[in-house]
């Protein structure tokens, strides 16, 4: 079993200066950066994010006349492993972006 999640944050620029691939033109290549994350730590954040929008789209649905069947939320994983949603204007060059699509048990079962 995987302890670890690498996940990648940025990206950086290296200078070649004069190297073997000068006859192809190539003076910089782009290299990730990444960063290993405890895999339950990751779990317990995404649970308690995910347990936080539940709580809150189960308060709009009470007290309105229609109910929520799927929901799609841009979510950002921090290098530390936090789970916050993208909002426009966030600084993405340190988090990684995340599609969370929620979708209401079905009550019957």
């Amino acid at each position: 079993m995987l302890n670890n999640i690498n996940i990648t944050f940025d990206y950086e620029k290296i200078d070649l200066g004069n190297s073997f691939l000068d006859d192809k033109n190539i003076k910089q290549i782009i290299v990730p950066k990444t960063k290993s994350i405890d895999a339950e730590t990751l779990g317990e954040n995404l649970n308690n994010f995910i347990s936080s929008i539940s709580s809150a789209l189960d308060c709009c649905s009470e007290n309105n006349s229609y109910e929520i069947d799927e929901i799609s939320l841009n979510v950002s994983i921090g290098v530390e492993g936090q789970i916050s949603l993208l909002s426009l204007g966030s600084n993405i060059s340190s988090q990684t972006g995340l599609t969370i699509t929620l979708k209401r048990k079905d009550k019957e079962k």
